[in-house]
């Protein structure tokens, strides 16, 4: 009898950190192995991994770990958990294969194992089988496990598209010769839902604001700054610049050996470009400059250039262009680079609102569900509220609530039996969340190290909580801070605002969360307190809970 579990480790309400198991008779697919950015600290930790020491302990039973978008988001982990995956073989396209090759150094390149598109592929006991999609990197695909219960299908972000250029290239419409017309769970993520009407193609289309930005400045030097995962909008400025026949200077090792590696492969042509050094700029002052950084780097690389004494750079023949959309967690680090730019009196530019990421808008997620017609689907990717708003829109082709699982990190569902409707329970995995720095893994031993910078950024809430277990409420909460925001009547106000809703919170997580160890259920409440400091005044400070049962005051 077919028995298929899926749980999350990482990418559900939250940003990043994307990790996704998918259990099938007993063997592991590992999906993604992310990173989530902590923006708020700037010094020791800076991302947040998945939970290793599960793949640790069912080591024996991990197929692979399968990667259809290369970026940090859903890769990032790789790097610094090499030794825990020195035998996990990591499946991606050519692509996807260069970039870990060459972004992730500790990886053993001998595990790393490259698929074909529309070509399946057993890998323990069932096949696999990628598809080509449309999103922000060449060649990335989505993944159909086939099992007897039918297939499950998982799929980023990803853009319903008429492009057919080798490039980009877009497969969905041919799922249904993978899938067979059976679907028994679409795995998603969330991109744009309940954000974005309508599809998202052709409104992600930057060729028409690059091609402006070139028009109005052909005598200026331009520095254009890109995300180091947004390998179609900097492909797409390229493209334009070798047809205006301008000299273009990239500033990232990473980009240029990613064009290296596709004109290579014949999937992008530079034979027309005209690519100079740093050292050459001061010869052509109509040159395009190209950063292509991490979200945590590229606000400041963009400074650090303006304010190194670069004889190319001139204020009166100086342009500066954000080729991003404003990501939520970073707004105050692109207003102060827009602030440092403005100072320094250079003329800029920012990709238009109306322009779309390349991501899916509901239209695309619909015509997704009506082509697969899945039996249930699991929305990731996202905060809860994003998941909701998947919901909502899937609600709309016709799919019932009951079709639509909303999961939680390390809460899982169970598919078992031969028919294929069939869902038989839902169940809870412990998990963790680990610290990373740029020098590799933060543990246990060192949490005094994440605990300073907490501190040092955000401040440290103490809460008081007095529960009782009888009568299932908080009869005692109290917040003591330090350092988190200003005292004022105002802030007052938000604070008792933060402590009601962290009190339903609380009395929720205790009333359901009874099998929970301790340090559980106090790691949940931490979590839950921290995000509504978050939420509120963009700050994670330090929360240390003091939980006491009203029954052992009495006792």
């Amino acid at each position: 009898m077919t028995k298929i579990d899926f749980f999350a480790l990482g990418g559900i309400d939250e940003r990043g950190k994307n990790c996704y198991v998918l259990t099938i008779n007993g063997d592991s697919y590992i999906i993604n192995f992310g990173l989530s950015t902590i923006p708020a600290v700037k010094l020791g930790v800076q991302w947040m991994a998945p939970d290793v020491n599960w793949i640790q302990n069912n080591r024996s039973s991990i197929k692979g770990i399968f990667i259809g978008t290369p970026d940090t988001d859903n890769a990032g982990a790789l790097e610094f958990f090499a030794n825990e995956l020195a035998n996990v073989p990591i499946y991606t396209t050519d692509f996807g294969a260069s970039i870990i090759a060459t972004r992730f150094v500790r990886i053993n390149k001998q595990n790393i194992r490259v698929m074909t598109p529309m070509k399946p592929e057993k890998i323990g006991k069932v096949f696999v089988t990628p598809f080509l999609i449309f999103n922000q990197a060449p060649r990335s695909v989505g993944f159909v496990f086939t099992t007897d219960l039918g297939c499950v299908v998982y799929v980023d972000d990803f853009v319903v598209s008429s492009n057919r250029t080798i490039t980009f290239e877009d497969e969905i419409s041919s799922l249904t010769k993978i899938t067979q017309h059976k679907c028994l769970a679409l795995i998603a993520n969330c991109s744009l839902a309940g954000e974005s009407i309508g599809f998202t193609n052709p409104k992600h289309r930057v060729l028409n604001f690059f091609d402006k930005v070139l028009s109005d400045n052909q005598k200026a030097t331009i520095v254009f700054g890109f995300y180091d995962s947004d390998y179609y909008r900097a492909l797409t400025l390229i493209s334009l610049v070798i047809l205006r026949n301008r000299p273009i200077c990239i500033f990232s090792k990473l980009l240029w050996q990613q064009i290296q590696f596709l004109k290579q492969k014949s999937y992008f042509n530079i034979s027309k470009a005209t690519f100079i050094t740093p050292s050459d700029l001061t010869k052509h002052p109509n040159a395009i400059i190209i950063l292509f950084e991490s979200k945590l780097l590229l606000y400041d690389k963009i400074i650090d250039l303006l304010e190194e004494d670069n004889e190319f750079l001139k204020s009166d023949n100086s342009v500066v262009v954000f080729g991003e959309n404003t990501v939520a967690g970073y707004e105050r680090d692109e207003a102060n680079m827009f602030d440092e730019i403005a100072q320094k009196d250079i003329r800029f530019y920012k990709i238009p609102q109306d322009i779309l990421p390349t991501k899916a808008s509901n239209e695309d997620h619909k015509q997704l569900i009506s082509l697969l017609k899945p039996e249930h689907i699991i929305p990731v990717g996202g905060l809860y509220r994003h998941l909701c708003e998947y919901q909502k829109m899937a609600l709309q082709c016709g799919v019932s609530k009951q079709q639509i699982l909303l999961l939680k990190n390390g809460k899982g569902v169970s598919f078992e039996g031969e028919k294929i409707k069939q869902l038989t329970k839902t169940f809870n995995v412990d998990h963790e969340d680990h610290y990373v720095s740029a020098s590799g893994f933060v543990g246990e031993i060192d949490n005094s190290i994440v605990e300073r910078n907490m501190m040092k950024t955000s401040g440290v809430v103490i809460a008081n909580i007095v529960y009782d277990k009888q009568k299932s409420t908080i009869i005692k909460h109290e917040f003591t801070l330090n350092g988190v925001v200003e005292q004022t009547p105002e802030n007052q106000k938000v604070i008792n605002t933060i402590i009601e809703d962290s009190n339903r919170n609380i009395t929720n997580l205790l009333k359901s969360t009874t099998t929970l160890q301790h340090r559980e259920t106090m790691n949940e409440i931490r979590r839950s307190i921290c995000k509504l400091f978050e939420k509120r005044f963009d700050k994670r400070p330090l929360v240390i809970v003091i939980l006491v049962y009203s029954s052992d005051l009495t006792n």
